[in-house]
Formats: C-alpha cells, sequence, structure tokens
C-alpha cells in the first residue's frame, strides 16, 4: 500500500528503508514494498538500515546515514516506531528539504503526527481491535469442537493526511 500511495503521489523517489530482518512480519512488508516499485527505475532503494523497529535504534541509525551526505525524499519504515525515531533524526540533523516519511502500524502516535503536522505522509494501519475479536472467535469455535479457518486475512487501511479524519486518533482502530 505504502508503494502504491507514493507511485500516487510522487513520479520517482529516492528511498531508504529501515527494517528488521528475520522477523516474518517486517521482512513481508518490506518485500512487498520491494515487489510494488520492482521494474519502476525512477523509485531507486538507495539503502536499507537495520532499526529492529525500534525508535531508539532507528534514530542514531538515521542520523549516521544522513551525516554520510547521500540524500533521500523517501522513508519508508517497517513500523511506526522505527519511522518516529527517523523522524526525530531528521528533525535533530537539521534537514529542510521535504523527506516523505512513511510508517506501518497505524499507531496512535503516528496518527496525531499526521492529523496535526505535516512531518509524516501515511501509515498503513492494522487493527489490534479486529485481530482481538477474530482470535476471541476462533477460540470460541475451538472450544465447541466447531471447524475454523487456519488463516485468516484482517484487511489494512492506508492513512494519510487526506482521510485521516475518518479514523479515531486518539487510539487503535
Amino acid at each position: 500500500m505504502i508503494a502504491k500511495e507514493l507511485m500516487k503521489r510522487s513520479s520517482s523517489a529516492r528511498v531508504l528503508l529501515l527494517e528488521h530482518k528475520g522477523t516474518v512480519s517486517a521482512d513481508t512488508r518490506i518485500q512487498g514494498f520491494k515487489d510494488t516499485i520492482e521494474g519502476h527505475s525512477s523509485y531507486q532503494i538507495v539503502s536499507e538500515l537495520e532499526t529492529k523497529g525500534q525508535t531508539e535504534i532507528a534514530m542514531p541509525a538515521v542520523q549516521n546515514f544522513l551525516q554520510s551526505g547521500v540524500e533521500i525524499d523517501t522513508l519508508v519504515a517497517l513500523n511506526d516506531r522505527s519511522a518516529i525515531g527517523a523522524l526525530a533524526a531528521i528533525k535533530e540533523q537539521g534537514i529542510t528539504y521535504p523527506i516523505a516519511i512513511y510508517g506501518i502500524d497505524g499507531s496512535p502516535d503516528m496518527k496525531s503526527l499526521l492529523h496535526s503536522t505535516d512531518d509524516v505522509v501515511g501509515t498503513v494501519a492494522q487493527s489490534p481491535l479486529k485481530m482481538g475479536d477474530r482470535v476471541m472467535e476462533v477460540i470460541q469455535d475451538i472450544a465447541e469442537g466447531k471447524s475454523y479457518t487456519k488463516e485468516v486475512s484482517i484487511p489494512v487501511e492506508m492513512m494519510t493526511k487526506e482521510n485521516i479524519d475518518q479514523f479515531d486518533v486518539n487510539g487503535w482502530q
């Protein structure tokens, strides 16, 4: 979803990816982004940084990257926590040119930034509430000896400045 949103907003990008290698969900998110931009040479992945999805690891990693002098115009993070760490690094470095920041999770902090600033472009929101409801349904089915679906997809949503008012910015969906 992030790659599609980026391609809708911009005809090219120099992208920094923030990753957590070896974590299935993070690897899948980043691979989905790569697969979507594959074959579109105007969208370049400039570098990939290991952040373990943590704000306190992302901030110094992005600071060090920015100090290298390599310019980017887009940052795609495996989650909102690392995106927020990257934003802190960008602000601390005094970067004045625009960098489009994307996260994943739809965390309350990221939604608040989307709602109140122009510092971030979007987040793909998952719903822990819907996930929990579905788990409870499956547990109930198991307890009652009923059959159940072993793999369930719960839709995610792209949140941007343009649609953030449609969501509760104070909590998870």
